[in-house]
């Protein structure tokens, strides 16, 4: 029997069974009815009817473990390639269930075809937690079970054991075993840029600071982590990150990341709406970003240019104009290709060539050298082998000399010290404000706010101090 005329097959057999209800996992509306209602009341609507999911007569099979084959096809081509999938299957759903409602009585199972080895990371570690029993032979998560290839008889049996299980609460102790499983599972790749934890990140951060999101995985990742007992602001209505003394010192920012589709919405929201934002068009990062390297060409062999601009940086669209003073929050791991990394190291040695003053280069002048050469080989790994010379560097250190007076914020997922070492020695690269690291950090989501927004209200102070000094060096050269 094929898993799609399972739910229909059971139905039939089973026909007449009080309390019992029969989910097919794979239908789109049963799997956002179970994620975002499902998830707020104890008596959801799933799939137009009502569920007493406190009742303790009410049973529950949910046929299938994987989510829709499309749930997530729509995405930004930034996130695609994240698997949101394996952290939204059917068992990651029960599991949430029962952390958010402790005490609700009804008894529900997940029927998945396929055997039990098959299962692999969060699904597997929690349907072990969900199929654990303590020395009584009870199970730990009561009426609560994932069946892996079962038989119809196994279905049966299980219907009539949870009919006659007195009902009792989640253990607190088990509904945090639950929650970090869930939690270790979506923060545990936070050093690969595009990981679920960078989505995370950004779309909680997005809501603290009014800002909409519109990625359509957006609304699940709320509701699981909410289940984790973390959450962000309603949106809206909040004011900015942005020091009231600030607002009118910062008149404009911009940003480059490869997922500025996502962190836009919190840039913009932390800064506050006053202050206009500049980032690559949506969808089309790629294409503006492979003629930046031309464009700083064109600015450094401009011997009348000392200071870079956001069209030096972005292609102007029609009817706009450049914007001299901004602060630019620049991501590290832009995952841009060999020919980029040669391009740039083009521009480094124009720029080594010039007359300019390189004030930040009394002592790394060979080093940036040593790194000009190895990046202009397409023909070495796109990674080097030492870690206190990543690639990733390169492009801030270039936009640090050739406009001494931008205050550049590094933006980035990743907290290792092998990358904010190079910028040691670069005056305007600010490092005080970095994307969250949300690993281990279960319910203490208010208190990492809090030491964000102290940071950021730091790195703007030191960015507000740069752009004073540009504009009284813009203001000397001009007499």
């Amino acid at each position: 029997m094929s898993l799609g005329s399972l739910p229909a097959a059971l139905s039939f057999i089973l026909e007449g069974t009080r309390g019992l209800r029969i989910f097919d996992y794979g239908d789109e509306n049963v799997f956002r009815d179970l994620w975002l209602n499902a998830l707020e009341s104890d008596h959801p609507s799933i799939n137009g009817e009502n569920s007493e999911m406190s009742a303790p007569e009410q049973q529950i099979l949910i046929i299938g473990n994987d989510p829709p084959s499309d749930a997530f096809a729509h995405l930004p081509e930034s996130l695609r390639g994240i698997n949101f999938c394996s952290h939204f299957t059917a068992t990651s759903w029960l599991a949430a269930w029962k952390v958010k409602f402790p005490k609700a009585k009804a008894a529900i199972a997940v029927i998945d075809h396929r055997e039990t080895d098959l299962a692999t990371g969060t699904a597997c570690g929690l349907q072990t937690i969900l199929g654990a029993r303590n020395p009584s032979a009870q199970a730990i998560i009561p009426r609560a079970t994932v069946q892996n290839a079962p038989s119809l008889t196994s279905i049966c049996q299980w219907l009539h054991d949870s009919a006659k299980d007195t009902s009792r609460e989640t253990a607190p102790h088990h509904r945090e075993l639950l929650k970090t499983t869930i939690w270790n599972a979506l923060t545990s790749d936070r050093e690969r840029h595009h990981a679920i934890s960078n989505v995370l990140g950004a779309s909680l951060l997005a809501e603290e600071v009014g800002g909409k999101t519109s990625v359509p995985v957006q609304p699940f990742l709320r509701a699981l982590v909410e289940a984790c007992g973390i959450r962000a602001k309603s949106p809206g209505g909040q004011e900015s990150w942005m020091p009231a003394q600030l607002q009118y010192k910062l008149p404009a920012a911009a940003l480059i990341d490869d997922m500025s589709d996502l962190w836009s919405d919190f840039v913009q929201g932390a800064l506050g709406r006053s202050v206009p934002l500049r980032t690559c068009e949506k969808g089309k990062f790629a294409d503006e970003m492979k003629e930046l390297p031309t464009r700083l060409t064109k600015a450094l062999e401009d011997e009348t240019r000392r200071t870079l601009d956001t069209s030096d940086l972005f292609p102007t669209p029609a009817g706009e104009t450049a914007t001299a003073d901004f602060v630019l929050f620049l991501d590290l791991r832009l995952h841009l290709d060999d020919k980029f990394r040669a391009a740039l190291s083009k521009v480094g040695w124009l720029l080594l060539q010039s007359e300019r003053n390189l004030s930040w280069l009394e002592k790394g002048r060979e080093r940036l050298e040593s790194d000009l050469r190895r990046f202009a080989d397409t023909t070495q790994p796109a990674r080097p082998e030492n870690p206190n010379d990543p690639e990733e560097t390169l492009l801030p250190r270039l936009l640090s000399l050739i406009d001494p007076t931008l205050p550049i914020v590094i933006f980035s997922s990743t907290h290792s010290t092998d990358l904010s070492d190079p910028f040691r020695d670069y005056g305007n690269i600010i490092t005080t404000f970095r994307k969250p690291v949300l690993s281990g950090l279960n319910a203490s989501w208010a208190q990492m706010v809090k030491e964000l927004r102290a940071n950021f209200a730091s790195a703007m102070e030191q960015a507000s101090r740069i752009i004073e000094t540009r504009r009284l060096i813009r203001g000397a050269c001009d007499k």
